[in-house]
């Protein structure tokens, strides 16, 4: 089952977990600016429009969601809560 990167913003931290599992991430970023960058740079992971709070993936559809950097940013309990 794939992954997700949730906040991979422009995919810093994505061209990592690439390397270890190609073909198998998403990732997700609100931001539309943040997004076009990343698909630019990484054109072969499906960047989505979301948060944590509000995963665009359907349930079960992942073995886990990572997150770098961004965690302090997004409302910790609700996003704990959704990723579980």
């Amino acid at each position: 089952m794939p992954d997700a990167h949730s906040s991979a913003s422009t995919g810093k931290f994505t061209h990592l977990l690439q390397r270890l599992q190609p073909g198998a991430l998403s990732a997700v970023e609100p931001v539309a600016a943040m997004r076009a960058q990343f698909a630019s740079q990484l054109p072969e992971v499906a960047a989505l429009a979301g948060t944590a709070q509000h995963l665009p993936l359907a349930a079960a559809s992942v073995d886990a969601v990572l997150c770098a950097q961004a965690f302090p940013y997004q409302t910790q309990a609700y996003a704990c809560d959704r990723l579980a």
